[in-house]
């Protein structure tokens, strides 16, 4: 979900088989859109005002709409690839990337979109966020995405520069999914995950579960080999008490020659 800067109130959110939802009054009332030819999944989206934004998808889907997501207007991408974000400095300029590194740029308001080349050759991996500075003339921006994938432009994105990142950071597991900043500075924040680190724990976990199977092996065992020492004394019990009675026939065959 997301609300363009100085509306407070407004907020638009994307979903599955094509539904757009917004409200204009911090979430009291909710109104949900579709485009009639359009029932993909939505995954990005971006505002410039109450009025106008863009939504990206599945199949390179882009949709435009200039009445507050009353109407939408299909745009052609030029491509079939999943796209995960988009963002626009004005109504001409904008960006939008997705799956197997794609990069788009238009400079007519999403009339025609362009492709850029990434800073990352990775066939396989996606980028989920893009992000430029506000602003008419704008041309610095960022790109994030998989393989701790972030990427820097001074030239509206004709070229791109890996950004230095901690080396845990880059590592193949890693994958960085948003990018925001704090509007009364230049501080530049990035969300992700490591799913290295998640297979580790993963693995922890089923060492703990193994070891706990384990546990209960061993005293399933011991439980039985106390039931068999249980059998046990109860066989001894039982030739004592033969040997007693055996004991008790010789008396008596003694006794009967004794008479």
């Amino acid at each position: 979900a997301l609300g363009p800067a100085g509306y407070p109130g407004v907020v638009y959110a994307t979903g599955t088989s094509g539904m757009i939802f917004f409200t204009k009054d911090y979430g009291v009332t909710w109104l949900s859109r579709a485009h009639a030819e359009v029932t993909t999944d939505f995954f990005g989206l971006h505002f410039l005002d109450s009025e106008e934004g863009w939504v990206v998808g599945q199949d390179g889907v882009i949709l435009h709409t200039t009445d507050g997501g009353l109407g939408w207007e299909v745009q052609t991408s030029n491509t079939m690839q999943t796209l995960n974000d988009v963002y626009f400095i004005n109504n001409r300029y904008g960006w939008a990337v997705g799956q197997n590194m794609t990069v788009l740029h238009t400079y007519d308001y999403g009339e025609t979109w362009q492709a850029q080349r990434s800073c990352v050759e990775a066939p396989g991996g996606a980028l989920y966020a893009v992000l430029f500075l506000d602003g008419a003339s704008s041309r610095e921006g960022w790109m994030a995405g998989d393989y701790g994938a972030l990427c820097y432009t001074t030239s509206g994105g004709n070229a791109w520069e890996v950004e230095e990142l901690p080396r845990e950071l880059t590592a193949a597991s890693t994958t960085l999914y948003s990018i925001t900043r704090n509007l009364k500075g230049r501080q530049l924040y990035v969300t992700g995950l490591d799913d290295g680190l998640s297979g580790l724990d993963d693995g922890l976990s089923g060492l703990d579960d193994g070891l706990s199977g384990l546990g209960d092996g061993l005293s399933g065992l011991d439980d039985g080999l106390s039931g068999w020492d249980d059998e046990l004394s109860g066989l001894d019990d039982g030739l004592s008490g033969l040997d007693d009675g055996l004991s008790g026939l010789d008396d008596g065959l003694s006794g009967l020659d004794d008479g």
